[in-house]
């Protein structure tokens, strides 16, 4: 816009025009599209139940607090809490 050399005034709308149809956007496909890629997400990996519905899954967030060990370098104190490896997939 700035290379147009459009006044302040204009390219300010113009700005806020494009925004508003972004925001227009991304509010269609998540009222029209959303569920239908979900259900076919869902049906390629194989996450539906005998009636073709998806299965609820249910999202945690959580958080892990550990004593701190004072006088041990938080370096070798991950060295020393490796995680065993993940077993091998089936």
């Amino acid at each position: 816009m700035r290379r147009q050399g459009w006044p302040l005034k204009l390219e300010g709308w113009a700005l806020l025009g494009a925004m508003l149809l972004l925001v227009a956007g991304m509010l269609a496909v998540e009222r029209f599209a959303a569920e239908p890629v979900k259900q076919w997400v869902a049906e390629l990996i194989g996450d539906v139940d005998a009636s073709g519905q998806r299965n609820k899954i249910a999202l945690q967030i959580g958080v892990i607090v550990e004593p701190v060990v004072r006088g041990a370098s938080p370096a070798s104190a991950a060295k020393a809490d490796k995680p065993p490896a993940d077993p091998p997939a089936r």
